[in-house]
């Protein structure tokens, strides 16, 4: 009943006399589920579906179009019931590329009287749109419409057989003439964008008057000069073109063109066009004839003449179908540019590389007779329809001429060489070999494309073969992994050397929770090391992943503890929320102690006889970061066991909950703070706590408590005994609590002389630090500390005074004598 082409995915529609639509491919294979309507009185082409008039009591409009998914979707919209009595003969669809709204619009001509007709405007959108345009058309029912090739205007014809032309919003109509017939065309199309044709068919004559069947042609610009086609066959069937018809029928194949105006201006009898000379010069040129100098310079006389007629000899050449007209005119554009100083020459090698497509196409096997503007329109579209048709070779060329990426053409030239089913599996790697040079030959490095399509068609072998052609690693890796392939992608991976790599085929099978997938992470000792980093720094908790380092004692019990110390974060926040008390988030962490140690069997660990351990090793805040090698994994456990037990006797005691989740350290310096000095020494001695670690615990209690006089106590600052913490620790707390004239008395005791400067300007003492400078002759400081004083006129005095009052040093002086 109706056919047409889905132009945007080359699709054939074909709406059956049932009222059933059927979708074809490229190829002529049915695609998609088929949909049915009602038995449509009309239907009409919107170049990527069809639109359909349905209904006997009720009219409906029906758009098919292609959804979202592969196949089609049908919506529908209702037509006025005022309308249903005067049905229409014609309708037409303007795409979205045309119409103004960007999406497809309907629009449909009723008969509101006895002569005359108006057109309903459609909209399919989320809200559809109907109105009546208002329009006023004498003659009777609209029986033809039709769109022009760029979409500007909309030719139609009455019952009468007038022919109007109009704009595709039908604000402007012009009538252009009657075909002075009762008889109306059985097809009426445009032909080019300036031109309408329609044809009668010598059957819907009497056969008594011997009525050829005839192609009008009228010009729109000028309808008085019509033309008409008697030669064509009886059979004929028209094909609209962007820049012309197609005549088909069962013996014959023709293409009817518009001759463009270029044409006209050089080979009309006596043409004087710029176009017409520079044929003429170079004609008289071929001959030896001087007259050509003549022309020449004529043409140049005008500023852009000879540049015009090589425009229009270029021009021509493109419309041209004849190879030897096409040669003519493109040498006579050449000897024309020739004599151009500013012409580019890029349209020039443009057209010769379109040109040679088209007649290659014409030539070859296919047989696809094509124009310059057809081949414009269908652009990349052409290569895949050629490559449906298994023209790769001839498809690659023309990607070759026209700088189009000839990718898909070889990935589909390869399946089908590789998916051949008469191929056996011996000659399967000579067959892949030869592909694989192949694209090597023709720059194309699809293989990963091309291997993941073989693996989606049962061919692995090949796959791999296809695979290990791809030069990027990564990506052999990453396509590896998605065809399946996992012990391959892991052992490239760690062939690689590769951390990145490595670390990505870990994440993938363990995300792919398959036993099998992780089985091949102990296989390798590379991949193994590396699960175990990733599962330090990643918290893995996957029971699978714990599963694999059982047989791994060490590393499992370095794992329990990181999950331990994740619970011991969770417990504190827990503890903040006021949800359980101390002594119950000290009996969890206990107890996960314990099971980590149980995780742990004896006679595994080497557990070092002698040496402690220092006191940040308990730390579970620089654990994390400092553990030491899993060997000692058992003995820490130990100790930090007795330390929670120590931690819930002084909750208990002293009732403070800071000690929950306390270090060593800390613990030490809140014995301090609540004065428990004995409890504090015989921490310090079970966990090997320095000499040096435990004093400064007691400066920060000191500090926290504020005993000021109890730091100097600790310090020894007017004894002779030296402190096993330095005199910058002892500032520092002091500043930080604004102690300043206190901290002054530490200053001298910090070894670097810089530090000492700095705390010397916060205090203000200026005249000590000058006199610090000068005793140990550092003039470059001297000067420093003047830029830092600039402006202040004592803060100078001082430093002066301060320089003056004291030598320089005896051995400083010696340094200087033997420097």
């Amino acid at each position: 009943m109706f056919a047409c082409w889905d132009y945007p995915k080359d699709n054939l529609i074909v709406v059956s006399n049932s009222g059933a639509l059927r979708f074809f491919n490229f190829r002529g294979e049915p695609i998609g589920s088929s949909l049915r309507v009602p038995v449509p009185s009309l239907c009409t082409s919107t170049e990527a579906g069809v639109a359909l008039l349905v209904g006997l009591q009720e009219l409906r409009l029906v758009l098919v179009e292609s959804g979202s998914t592969e196949g089609y979707e049908a919506v529908s919209i209702s037509i006025p019931r005022l309308l249903h009595d005067n049905k229409p003969c014609s309708m037409l669809a303007v795409p979205p590329r045309f119409s103004d709204s960007g999406h497809t619009e309907i629009f449909v001509p009723f008969v509101t009287t006895e002569n005359a007709s108006t057109v309903y405007h459609i909209v399919f959108h989320e809200k559809y749109m109907c109105h009546d345009l208002g329009v006023y058309i004498e003659g009777g029912n609209f029986v033809h419409m039709a769109l022009s090739p760029n979409g500007r205007s909309v030719a139609f014809m009455v019952r009468d057989g007038t022919v109007y032309v109009a704009s595709r919003s039908f604000d402007d109509i012009t009538r252009l003439l009657n075909i002075n017939t009762d008889v109306i065309p059985s097809q009426f199309m445009w032909c080019g964008d300036r031109c309408i044709s329609y044809l009668h068919r010598n059957k819907q004559f009497d056969a008594a008057l011997n009525f050829p069947t005839t192609l009008s042609l009228l010009s729109v610009d000028d309808p008085d000069k019509s033309d008409y086609l008697n030669d064509i066959p009886v059979d004929a069937h028209l094909v609209p073109e962007c820049d012309g018809v197609r005549i088909l029928s069962a013996r014959s194949y023709q293409f009817l063109q518009v001759v463009p105006e270029p044409v006209r201006r050089i080979f009309s009898v006596g043409s004087r066009a710029k176009s017409a000379m520079l044929l003429s010069a170079y004609d008289e040129f071929m001959c030896g004839n001087a007259n050509s100098v003549k022309i020449i310079r004529d043409l140049q006389r005008d500023k852009h003449g000879l540049s015009e007629a090589v425009d229009d000899c270029i021009a021509a050449a493109k419309f041209e179908l004849s190879v030897s007209q096409q040669k003519r005119l493109m040498r006579v554009a050449a000897f024309g540019k020739s004599f151009c100083a500013m012409y580019e020459s890029d349209v020039f090698v443009d057209v010769i590389r379109h040109l040679r497509a088209v007649n290659m196409l014409c030539k070859s096997k296919a047989g696809t007779l094509l124009s310059q503007a057809q081949l414009s329109e269908l652009k990349e579209k052409l290569v895949r329809r050629l490559a449906l048709l298994n023209y790769h070779q001839l498809a690659y060329h023309v990607c070759e001429l026209l700088g189009f990426s000839a990718k898909d053409v070889m990935m589909e030239w390869a399946m089908l060489m590789l998916t051949n089913s008469s191929v056996s599996q011996a000659d399967e790697g000579r067959l892949v070999s030869r592909v694989v040079d192949k694209l090597k030959c023709c720059k194309q490095s699809a293989y990963c494309e091309i291997a993941l399509k073989l693996y989606r068609s049962q061919r692995v072998s090949a796959a791999l073969a296809v695979l290990e052609a791809e030069t990027s690693v990564s990506e052999r890796i990453s396509h590896l992994l998605q065809i399946n392939q996992l012990e391959e992608g892991l052992r490239q991976a760690i062939r690689s050397g590769d951390t990145g790599l490595i670390f990505t085929v870990i994440k993938y099978l363990i995300s792919s929770e398959s036993s099998d997938a992780l089985t091949l992470l102990k296989k390798f000792v590379t991949s193994r090391r590396m699960l175990f980093v990733f599962a330090k720094s990643a918290r893995v908790t996957n029971s699978k992943v714990m599963e694999i380092f059982k047989t791994y004692p060490d590393e499992c019990a370095y794992l329990d503890l990181l999950r331990y110390l994740e619970e011991v974060r969770v417990s504190t926040g827990k503890r903040g929320e006021g949800g359980q008390s101390c002594e119950d988030l000290l009996v969890i962490k206990l107890n996960i102690v314990r099971s980590t140690l149980l995780s742990c069997p004896m006679g595994t660990v080497n557990i070092p006889s002698k040496g402690g351990l220092s006191g940040n090793t308990y730390s579970h805040s620089l654990l994390s970061g400092s553990f030491r090698p899993p060997s000692d994994s058992e003995k820490w456990l130990r100790l930090h066991m007795d330390l929670m037990e120590e931690q819930k006797n002084l909750v208990k005691k002293l009732k403070d909950r800071r000690f929950l989740d306390a270090s060593v350290t800390k613990t030490i310096t809140l014995c301090h703070e609540h004065g428990c000095k004995d409890v504090a020494d015989r921490i310090k001695n079970k966990f090997g706590v320095s000499d040096k670690m435990n004093t400064w615990c007691m400066v920060k209690a000191a500090v926290e408590t504020k005993q000021w006089n109890l730091v100097d106590e600790i310090s020894d600052i007017r004894g002779k005994g030296r402190s096993p913490v330095s005199g910058f620790a002892f500032v520092r707390a002091l500043f930080a609590n604004c102690q300043r004239q206190q901290a002054k008395q530490y200053i001298p005791k910090i070894p670097q002389i810089e530090w000492r400067m700095e705390y010397y300007v916060l205090c203000g003492d200026w005249k000590t630090a000058g006199a610090d400078c000068r005793r140990h002759s550092e003039p470059e400081l001297l000067s420093q500390l003047k830029d830092r004083a600039k402006g202040d006129t004592d803060a100078l005095r001082q430093i002066e005074e301060g320089w003056n009052s004291v030598q320089e040093s005896g051995a400083v002086r010696l340094a200087k004598l033997f420097g």
